[in-house]
């Protein structure tokens, strides 16, 4: 259920925007103030706004400047509610990135309307990113989406004195499985990985392509020694399965690294790309086939990134 985030400094504007939304399908949170607004933004982002433009302290102009700004990687179309009609008035918000323009009083249903929409035009927006952003081979994430995404996660992490590990996967010998079997069985191994680790991780942590053979897992929320179990539980899945490619039994493993913030004292998403990747080398030339992180690397809390 599309979730509208509502903000009026009026109790009944906000309760009879509410209860026209919920009439119509859709849950709704509601705010008093634009400060008010932003902290939901920031923690619940909903699908679309509903905003007041007249309002004490920070106006509805100074609420849709900062979305548009501090909160530019999110997709929320603002509709303005208020009185002003002026041409003026609808031309800056439109210049802030307003979507649509409201005036008091209105009719519910065409609000709900609109909303509708807003929402349509959201939803196709959002398909056709997400098609431009994904692997064409396994359908993840690709590298450019899943770095954005890194960036996004650490920077809230930082914000919020929270937890963020990464998980950097890398397939053992894929270079003689490709020149042994072919590129085609390489290219059925890849898209079969990415399913599989997909599979067995929460919906909210973002798996992508890294690389050729490469597959990246971010996990918010997540300490390293928690991620690694998760890991090593996936690596010890794809040991024990057996891959068939036209009618030849491929076996395959991988060997990963982990790193997180704040644990290994990194600050940028290089340095926690690049601490995972030291790590998964490690893995490698430990034997291969096993998940490499902060403790069995050696090293004490912020160690690797002093």
């Amino acid at each position: 259920m599309p979730k509208i985030l509502v903000v009026d400094d009026a109790e009944e504007i906000r309760k009879l925007v509410s209860y026209s939304l919920r009439a119509a399908g859709y849950d709704t949170v509601l705010a008093a103030s634009g400060a008010e607004a932003l902290s939901v933004v920031e923690n619940e982002p909903p699908d679309l706004m509903v905003l007041d433009v007249m309002m004490p302290g920070m106006s509805g102009f100074d609420v849709l400047r900062t979305l548009r700004t501090r909160f530019a990687h999110l997709d929320v179309p603002v509709i303005l509610l208020t009185a002003k009609s002026e041409l003026g008035d609808k031309a800056q918000g439109f210049e802030y990135g307003a979507e649509d323009y409201v005036t008091k009083p209105f009719a519910p249903r065409e609000l709900a309307m609109r909303v509708a929409a807003h929402l349509r035009v959201r939803d196709e927006r959002l398909r056709l990113r997400e098609q431009a952003q994904a692997d064409a081979l396994t359908g993840i994430a690709n590298r450019r989406l899943l770095m954005e995404r890194t960036a996004q996660e650490l920077s809230s992490a930082q914000r919020h004195e929270q937890e963020l590990s990464l998980v950097l996967w890398d397939i053992d010998h894929f270079k003689h499985i490709n020149d042994t079997y072919g590129h085609p069985c390489g290219d059925v191994i890849l898209r079969d990985l990415a399913r599989g680790i997909a599979s067995q991780v929460r919906r909210e942590d973002p798996l992508g392509r890294y690389g050729g053979e490469e597959f990246v897992l971010l996990m918010p929320l997540t300490p390293p020694a928690e991620a690694l179990v998760t890991a090593d539980r996936i690596r010890a899945g794809i040991y024990a399965r057996e891959f068939v490619y036209e009618g030849e039994r491929v076996h395959v493993s991988v060997s990963a690294g982990v790193a997180g913030y704040p644990r290994d004292g990194v600050q940028t998403v290089d340095e926690l790309v690049q601490l995972a990747d030291k790590r998964m080398y490690v893995a490698k030339h430990l034997g291969r086939n096993r998940v490499i992180g902060p403790e069995a690397a050696g090293e004490t809390p912020g160690e690797a990134a002093a």
